[in-house]
């Protein structure tokens, strides 16, 4: 088990099912969110090393989403990646100003999300 705590937050309850089932193998465990206001209620230091969301959500969608995470001195420092249908040049630029460490483009292998959620976890470690 890695003992890491991956908070996913999308409006598509299929994506979100695939998520948790992959996540879990890899051993991480996981809180999974469809309203992206509710995670915001939810999500500390304490409970989640790091942020899976979409960007297309009702409500807020996953730029305000992430703004709003960095706005607060409790979850600035959370690592976020978005995962994403969009894959303009702009959606990647717009995300990156709003402080995603990643960006991946829907549909995608799920070995290479997982690869980036451990490098970026630890890079947090060593930061730490």
């Amino acid at each position: 088990m890695t003992n890491y705590n991956i908070t996913v937050v999308d409006d598509y309850e299929d994506a979100i099912e695939l998520m948790d089932y992959n996540l879990y193998k890899e051993g991480y465990q996981t809180r999974s969110f469809s309203n992206p206001m509710r995670a915001l209620e939810f999500i500390t230091p304490e409970n989640t090393d790091l942020i899976l969301t979409d960007w297309l959500m009702p409500e807020m969608n996953g730029i305000e989403f992430v703004k709003a995470l960095k706005a607060c001195s409790r979850t600035q420092d959370i690592p976020v990646i978005m995962v994403t249908c969009l894959n303009s040049e702009q959606n990647v630029d717009d995300a990156y100003k709003v402080g995603v460490q990643d960006f991946m483009t829907k549909p995608f292998r799920f070995n290479q999300l997982i690869r980036r959620i451990d490098q970026i976890l630890k890079q947090k470690k060593q930061a730490s």
